[in-house]
């Protein structure tokens, strides 16, 4: 009798794919998750550059009031709620130097985690003097 050649796969080769298949695909979730992660965490840094030119902006130090050392703090509204802002203004300069440093921090919450976006720079502000007043050569 002449034997048959069996066509189709094992029952081994079968599942041996499956676990194949099954690898691969958790990997791949994996990496898709991840990949997920990290646009979210690039689009907060994003939207903390964003704020921090919005608070440079709406809170500007070249106006005609004097700068004086101190923290500052605020929130955003929506859609930014999740954002907090705090600026430091610390003197660098001499007693009698208008010159200042200004960190501008942006603070908020990203998965049970908190993250900030800083900038530091310098400030120099004279005092400036008053419109009615002529300065007098001796």
């Amino acid at each position: 009798m002449e034997r048959r050649r069996r066509q189709g796969m094992t029952l081994i080769e079968v599942l041996l794919a499956l676990a194949i298949l099954g690898l691969g695909l958790a990997v791949l979730i994996e990496c898709t998750a991840r990949c997920l992660g990290v646009a979210r965490r690039a689009k907060n840094f994003e939207a903390a550059r964003y704020l921090l030119h919005r608070v440079e902006l709406e809170h500007p130090l070249n106006g005609s009031d004097p700068v004086a050392a101190g923290v500052e703090e605020g929130v955003f509204g929506a859609p930014y709620d999740a954002f907090s802002w705090s600026r430091t203004i610390v003197p660098a300069g001499l007693d009698d130097e208008p010159l200042f440093e200004v960190y501008t921090r942006i603070t908020w919450s990203d998965d049970r985690r908190e993250s900030t976006e800083e900038t530091a720079t310098m400030v120099f502000k004279p005092e400036q003097a008053s419109a009615g007043s002529v300065p007098v050569n001796k």
